[in-house]
């Protein structure tokens, strides 16, 4: 059985949901613990992902998303069927990975033939 994509449609809980408003309206710091909720959520992701195309994951780790905010999100080497590298990085903003483009920048997961 097919599981679905996790995707954007995922609200977090909302003792998170009114901690992210506060930080949001600049009355407090990023909450670590939307972190930790994102980070669960992509490990999640990315075993369904894994599972759909058979790939290996060669590398985890936390990287900055670049916004200079202080969120992490999980960026993953993976190594295809067809023996190809991808840097795959979770977006919290749409709940889903993004392939590293080799010209630059990141692009939608749009097309499966890109991991297999």
């Amino acid at each position: 059985m097919r599981m679905e994509r996790i995707g954007k449609h995922v609200r977090e809980p909302d003792v998170l949901h009114y901690r992210m408003n506060a930080y949001r309206k600049g009355y407090a710091g990023l909450p670590t613990e939307y972190i930790r909720y994102h980070t669960a959520l992509a490990k999640l992701e990315a075993g369904l992902l894994q599972d759909e195309y058979g790939f290996n994951i060669l590398r985890e780790r936390m990287v900055s998303d670049g916004w200079m905010d202080g969120m992490q999100v999980l960026e993953l080497i993976v190594e295809t069927k067809l023996l190809r590298l991808h840097r795959l990085r979770y977006q919290d903003s749409t709940g889903e990975f993004m392939i590293h483009c080799p010209s630059g920048g990141w692009a939608a997961l749009f097309i499966a033939k890109d991991l297999k």
